[in-house]
């Protein structure tokens, strides 16, 4: 259930508007109250360094693309949020932190280091390649940039 409130909250953030924007904000409480977290507002405005802030669309935004990547941590949702957002060059060039997993001991496992495996993301990796044979059944369609 919480997918569906944060996928509508989403959603009321990008059409925009106040009525959207506080209605929104009512969908993630229903996923922060069951947590034991409170609410937006609560947060936002006893707690945070930008009060106020859930009161934009892009403070908005922010906020409910940070409760997804909360909610659904580990599940793969990031993988695909990010190509939705359009947000993945930017979010893997930065560096990246990651556990020893070399260590033979407790103190040499948690020894957290920078990534040293490469990433790379091209702008082809946001859209999938249609196949030919699609593309050959209907002489309209083109291929997706990149590809």
């Amino acid at each position: 259930m919480a997918e569906l409130y944060l996928n509508y909250a989403e959603a009321l953030v990008e059409v925009g508007g106040e009525a959207n924007l506080s209605l929104a904000k009512w969908y993630i409480d229903k996923v922060r109250v069951r947590a034991g977290v409170p609410t937006v507002d609560d947060a936002w405005d006893n707690y945070s360094t930008k009060p106020g802030h859930q009161n934009t669309q892009e403070g908005m935004r922010e906020i409910v693309r940070r409760e997804r990547e909360i909610e659904f941590y580990l599940e793969g949702q990031h993988f695909w949020d990010t190509r939705r957002w359009m947000t993945t060059e930017e979010e893997l060039s930065h560096p990246h932190k990651v556990l020893n997993i070399n260590g033979a001991t407790d103190e040499d496992f948690f020894q957290v280091m920078d990534c040293t495996y490469p990433v790379s993301f091209s702008k082809a990796q946001y859209l999938m390649p249609i196949a030919t044979t699609e593309i050959n059944k209907m002489s309209q369609m083109v291929q997706n940039p990149f590809y």
